[in-house]
């Protein structure tokens, strides 16, 4: 090659950095999507070509422009907010209150932001999603933490705390880097499954794990009026793929640990050297990542959104054929969504101070507004 330097990775097998540092020592033209501290390793040919990213935010953001009304655009993206955090927290089989679904939701209004990368605004990101003062951290972990199944057998070690702060510099400089990796789809994946199996907290790292995803994106491909792509609402509908990529990881080097069990923790007796966790495959895990972002776009919010169309309109008719208190309205319109357009006899003994008739007439207007809206969409 021309000056006697050869790739550190074959550009025609791997995604490389678009602008590789020459390193004369070795000879070598060091085009690593990372450094030595952290590098995520992405072969080419499992890297899907169509639609890129930026076609598919395309896609949504065409799909968003069709709500003309300011008011309705402003509800959808609430929606989409709201059905992402709820999602992510279903994937951790966790029902949130109240409290921690808002301190989620002002989350994901943050996604995007000019932020310095560092551990301050990752500390800060961590309290805003764990609501328990004494579950919030001040720093990075300073002591081992693991992750267990059902069982109690312990499926993930994540590195010790005296290579996290090593594997935490690379991890920042790789997010905050814009000349190695700038293709938007490997550096939300790398950098948000790098984090997760990096896990630098005791508690928290999944939400954060999935917020980075959306960090990412919001910080390429921004859409209009903060709306977001609802990826964990995809992801929760594939649990078994996304546990496959993720364990893809953890066994294999969770495997590398030699430990007893304690009574309260395990005692390692021997850890694998950090490069295990420095220098990782994540092939599968942007290819994962695109399909959900795929399936997001073309799939869930089209869903949503006629949701909501078919909401308001069921919404409006009911009101406008019967005087009955809007929480009512609201509460009978999902109870039939969620119940294939019926109201079962339980749910009707909820409202027996309504005859039977009115029950009937509401449960037609949904069917025939609010399924036919759904339908409508989906044949768009």
């Amino acid at each position: 090659m021309a000056g006697g330097y050869v790739d550190l990775f074959p550009r025609e097998a791997y995604v490389t950095a678009e602008k590789p540092v020459n390193k004369p020592k070795f000879r070598v033209r060091d085009n690593a999507l990372g450094t030595a501290d952290f590098c995520p390793i992405v072969r080419l040919d499992a890297v899907p070509q169509a639609p890129s990213v930026i076609e598919l935010f395309d896609e949504a953001r065409r799909t968003l422009e069709t709500l003309s009304d300011p008011a309705l655009y402003e509800r959808a993206v609430n929606y989409l907010n709201l059905s992402e955090t709820r999602s992510s927290f279903a994937i951790e089989r966790e029902q949130p209150s109240s409290e921690k679904q808002e301190r989620f939701i002002q989350l994901l209004r943050r996604a995007g932001e000019p932020v310095v990368v560092d551990e301050d605004w990752l500390v800060d990101l961590q309290n805003t999603v764990v609501r328990d003062v004494f579950s919030q951290e001040a720093s990075y972990r300073t002591t081992q933490n693991w992750l267990e199944d059902a069982t109690g057998k312990i499926s993930f070690f994540p590195p010790p705390p005296e290579d996290l702060r090593r594997l935490m510099d690379g991890w920042e400089a790789f997010l905050s880097e814009r000349g190695r990796c700038n293709d938007v789809l490997v550096k939300a994946a790398c950098a948000a499954f790098g984090f997760v199996y990096i896990h630098p907290f005791l508690d928290g790292n999944g939400r954060l794990h999935r917020f980075l995803i959306q960090h990412v994106l919001a910080r390429s491909v921004p859409l209009p009026g903060g709306a977001i792509v609802p990826v964990s609402a995809v992801i929760l509908k594939d649990i078994p793929d996304y546990l496959a990529v993720l364990t893809r990881f953890s066994r294999p080097v969770t495997n590398l640990w030699r430990y007893t069990r304690g009574d309260v923790s395990p005692m390692v007796i021997e850890s694998p050297p950090s490069r295990a966790y420095r220098f990782f495959d994540a092939t599968r895990e942007v290819a994962f990542l695109h399909k959900m972002i795929r399936l997001a776009v073309q799939e869930e919010i089209p869903r949503e959104l006629a949701w909501l169309t078919g909401y308001d309109v069921a919404f409006r008719q009911i009101d406008t054929e019967f005087d009955l208190p809007q929480k009512d309205i609201s509460a009978l319109i999902r109870m039939i969504q969620s119940n294939q357009g019926n109201i079962s006899a339980n749910r009707r003994k909820q409202f027996s101070h309504l005859p039977n008739t009115v029950l009937d007439r509401i449960q037609e207007i949904v069917r025939d507004t609010f399924f036919s809206a759904i339908g409508s969409k989906n044949e768009n």
